[in-house]
C-alpha cells in the first residue's frame, strides 16, 4: 500500500449533514412498506467504473421488472439531482409521485 497515498486519503474530512438521514433508515423503510404495502417502491444505484469517470444511475421499477439506465458525467449529487430536475421537467409533478411514490437508496 503507498503510505502517502493513504495519509492523503485519510486527512480529507469530508463533512456530511446527518440530519438529511433522520426518518429514512431501512427501519423505517421497511416500517412504512408495511402500513402501505400497495405502494411501489423503486430503487436507485450508481454503477461506478473507474473511480472519477462516468457513472450509471439505475432505476429499478421492481413490480414491473424493469430497469434504466441514465449516464452521469461524474458521481456527485448534482449530477443526480440533474437527472431527477430533467424527468419531473418532462413527466410533471403528478406523474412523477405516481412513478417514484418511494425511492430506494443507499447512501
Amino acid at each position: 500500500m503507498n503510505t502517502q497515498k493513504y495519509l492523503t486519503l485519510e486527512s480529507r474530512n469530508i463533512k456530511v449533514d446527518k440530519s438529511c438521514r433522520i426518518n429514512r433508515t431501512f427501519k423505517d423503510y421497511k416500517d412504512y412498506m408495511t402500513n402501505h404495502p400497495d405502494l411501489p417502491a423503486q430503487q436507485i444505484d450508481s454503477v461506478v467504473g473507474i473511480k472519477g469517470g462516468p457513472v450509471l444511475l439505475t432505476i429499478h421499477f421492481v413490480k414491473q421488472e424493469l430497469q434504466l439506465a441514465f449516464l452521469r458525467e461524474s458521481n456527485n449529487s448534482k449530477s443526480l439531482t440533474d437527472i431527477f430536475k430533467n424527468l419531473y421537467s418532462k413527466m410533471g409533478s403528478d406523474a412523477s409521485s405516481d412513478i417514484f411514490p418511494i425511492l430506494l437508496a443507499d447512501k
